[in-house]
């Protein structure tokens, strides 16, 4: 007979990983042009690096990829991505903006087989649960072409993308984020994420209000 512990041990081996056949996207090649001083993905919080909290995203799930775009001048932040376990791609249009590291990824996914959605997470918002990010999974049900966060009613990342969406996507120019392609998705839904876990880091003063938060 078997026991109780074996029975969810078996149940979880044979449960599918939610996130195998997606791919992971960090974009990681901002210009922290508003960070009074220095770069700010390399800024310490809580006595580690920016990049290093956004770099573990789902750390311990099986990804069918995980990619993220740093700028030319970014050796740094591509050599701790790498050490986490990022395959770094990088885009030389960076300083045209946030959408041409998108269209990077995903340009670079469209032909890889086995991968049915890509998951687009910043760099600069290092705390965002990983619970937050089951919920967009599980918000992307047959039919759903994307699944935004929404904080204040404001849609925003991490988001979510189907492959029906990477055309679209990958043609992203200067600074269009995601929802520049809205429009061209007429099935979208949006799961809420707290302001707490939606905090990005422009300047110093973001830094210094995260790091109070996280140790409050």
């Amino acid at each position: 007979v078997s026991t109780l512990a074996e029975t969810v041990d078996t149940y979880h081996t044979a449960a599918p990983a939610p996130f195998a056949t997606t791919a992971l996207v960090l974009l990681a090649a901002g210009q922290s042009s508003r960070f009074e001083t220095g770069d700010k993905l390399l800024a310490e919080l809580n006595d580690r690096p920016v990049i290093d909290h956004a770099a573990e995203a789902l750390a311990a799930e099986p990804v069918a990829k995980r990619i993220a775009v740093v700028g030319p001048p970014h050796a740094e932040r591509a050599q701790r991505l790498h050490a986490a376990g990022w395959q770094t791609l990088t885009n030389p249009d960076y300083e045209q903006g946030q959408g041409t590291s998108l269209a990077t990824a995903i340009a670079a996914l469209k032909d890889t087989p086995g991968i049915d959605a890509a998951l687009v997470l910043l760099a600069d918002m290092p705390n965002v649960p990983d619970a937050h990010l089951h919920a967009l999974r599980d918000a992307m049900t047959p039919g759903v072409q994307a699944v935004f966060s929404s904080t204040n009613d404001v849609l925003g990342p991490p988001a979510l993308f189907a492959r029906d969406t990477f055309n679209a996507l990958s043609a992203l120019t200067g600074d269009q984020g995601a929802r520049a392609a809205l429009k061209t998705f007429p099935e979208t839904r949006r799961v809420e994420l707290a302001p707490e876990h939606a905090r990005d880091i422009d300047r110093r003063a973001d830094l210094a209000a995260l790091e109070t938060q996280t140790n409050g």
